[in-house]
């Protein structure tokens, strides 16, 4: 790799510090065995944990609302956010407006995922629609309250109890 002469700013090793060309090509470097570092580590815990690879998702109905299973792991990796924002805005366009996520077996989400759930979630409370999680696994979770969605969100561990709650609550007529 040839770097030109200009200055290059490096934001992996010093954000406000503008480094010489000698310096940016050995943080590159860094950087690089770093990622490279990072991404065998992640594959080494793939492996430990059954190899899961990728998104899969399955689409099941109950009633008015659509049930998503998703299996896998939700990150900027490989385009599986982009497959889970496409699977929810073709869902939307065809009239879904209640959707349970099951999360049961969604061992991985970062970013790029909690950003597409709440995005979607809040077009769906915008045209009237809703949400709910079904089963959230530990680390899934942890990401979740650190954007505190299960305030916001409804999270059940029973999925008919999850489908019990998106029905409207019936009053008692008054005598």
């Amino acid at each position: 790799m040839r770097m030109n002469t200009a200055t290059v700013r490096c934001s992996a090793v010093a954000p406000t510090r503008l480094l010489r060309p000698d310096q940016a090509k050995k943080s590159s470097r860094f950087f690089r065995l770093t990622l490279a570092r990072a991404a065998q580590s992640n594959k080494a815990a793939q492996s430990k944990s059954g190899g899961v690879v990728g998104l899969q998702i399955s689409i099941r109905k109950s009633g008015d609302v659509t049930i998503l299973d998703l299996r896998g792991r939700a990150t900027i990796n490989d385009g599986e956010s982009d497959l889970l924002t496409s699977q929810l805005q073709e869902l939307i366009a065809t009239g879904v407006g209640k959707f349970l996520l099951n999360l049961a077996e969604l061992s991985q989400i970062d970013s790029s995922g909690l950003s597409v759930i709440a995005r979607t979630y809040a077009s769906l409370r915008e045209q009237g629609g809703d949400m709910r999680f079904l089963r959230p696994r530990r680390a899934v979770l942890e990401a979740f309250k650190v954007l505190r969605l299960p305030e916001v969100i409804p999270t059940f561990e029973d999925e008919n109890q999850a489908l019990v709650s998106f029905r409207p609550q019936s009053k008692f007529a008054r005598r």
